[in-house]
């Protein structure tokens, strides 16, 4: 199976065909392909995302391959997932929605990597993003919102361990690299939060 937003993104019509062709060849527990991003209109942008034909087995994974993958796992969409893995899916996202909040698609996605034996990853741009122009991501401002960097922080870190690699100073690097990122970008979205007072932010 397979999760789609209804307004915010389309799959090429040969997706599923395509996706279940290479897991049935290959028993893979998750099939992810490359995405592609549109304009509100429908126009095709130039931006995309499409991985190298890849697998990721749970017993052969090394740093370099992990760290250039890890970003097609911030989204669920695009992905063709075994049932019993998919299955989990609301109930990881109705135990955790509160505290992950706007981080849950990439909590799921680490979270459902922690048992699956082997992914793959197919050149082929199949699914598409529809960007919006005038989209302002309005999240609330909470403690929730500063632990989610910590709580992807902890999950990246046992995804890294499962597949044996949690000791490479790469990953390290990597994982605390996008910890960060998540800090600044809290930061950057409270300073320019119109709804805060400058004695809110400062307290933030």
């Amino acid at each position: 199976p397979t999760r789609r937003s209804s307004d915010l993104d389309i799959y090429e019509k040969d997706f599923l065909g395509k996706s279940y062709k290479v897991a049935r060849k290959n028993n893979d527990d998750m099939v992810i392909c490359g995405n592609g991003y549109m304009s509100e209109n429908g126009v095709h942008l130039q931006n995309e995302r499409v991985p190298m034909a890849v697998y990721l087995k749970s017993n052969n994974v090394s740093a370099n391959r992990f760290v250039e993958v890890y970003r097609f796992f911030r989204c669920f969409w695009g992905k063709l997932i075994d049932i019993k893995y998919f299955m989990k899916f609301q109930q990881i996202v109705d135990e955790n929605n509160v505290r992950v909040g706007a981080s849950i698609d990439t909590y799921v996605i680490l979270e459902l990597l922690l048992g699956m034996k082997k992914v793959e990853f197919i050149q082929d741009k199949l699914h598409w993003y529809r960007y919006r122009e005038n989209s302002v991501y309005r999240g609330c401002v909470d403690i929730h919102r500063i632990a989610q960097g910590d709580i992807l922080l902890n999950q990246g870190f046992k995804v890294a361990k499962y597949f044996g690699i949690n000791q490479s100073a790469e990953v390290q690097t990597f994982l605390w690299d996008v910890y960060f990122q998540h800090i600044k970008d809290t930061i950057d979205f409270v300073l320019c939060s119109e709804e805060m007072c400058d004695k809110d932010k400062i307290e933030y």
